[in-house]
């Protein structure tokens, strides 16, 4: 199957090609989807070109809704969700109803559960359908403190006991 990407926005140049791949690449409609100025993040396929994600939710799949279409026995119309919020990346597995099925989307080779929100890693690899259709997520992750880690240790640090919420006050 052929790889088929055209200019998605100025931030995005994509020229239309014939690469050989398992994936396409459909350019949405400027106003199906709301997109951010610059590219948000990129996916770099095993073999192929690289595709810049300008857009804010990005969706994986073998169906005509699919930005990145995916071929495979394993792989669901809407197979999983990219996420941009803020400078951080998320991914979401929308194949299976429970933790506890097959999703056959893995990140850096670990099975994603279903319905499932993964803040991801710049260099993180992603694959969907199977674990040879990979693409490593690359951007530029936030410096500072990450504000889902700090709202967790004082969510934690508040369910302590007298003596540890002193320590970590002082």
């Amino acid at each position: 199957m052929a790889l088929h990407a055209s200019r998605c926005s100025s931030s995005c140049q994509l020229r239309q090609q014939q690469l050989q791949s398992h994936f396409s690449v459909r350019c949405p409609p400027q106003h199906s989807r709301r997109s951010i100025a610059c590219p948000a993040y990129t996916l770099k396929p095993s073999a192929g070109q690289e595709i810049c994600v300008n857009q804010v939710k990005y969706l994986v799949g073998s169906g005509p809704a699919a930005d990145l279409k995916l071929q495979g026995a394993n792989v669901a119309a809407e197979h999983a969700e990219l996420q941009q919020k803020g400078k951080q990346v998320f991914l979401k597995a929308l194949q299976g109803e429970s933790v506890f099925d097959r999703t056959y989307t893995w990140i850096d080779d670990a099975e994603a559960r279903a319905n499932v929100s993964y803040v991801l890693a710049s260099g993180s690899t992603l694959a969907f359908g199977e674990q040879q259709q990979s693409f490593m997520v690359e951007f530029e992750e936030p410096s500072g403190t990450n504000p889902l880690v700090e709202m967790m240790m004082k969510g934690m640090a508040a369910g302590a006991d007298v003596q540890v919420q002193k320590e970590l006050s002082e």
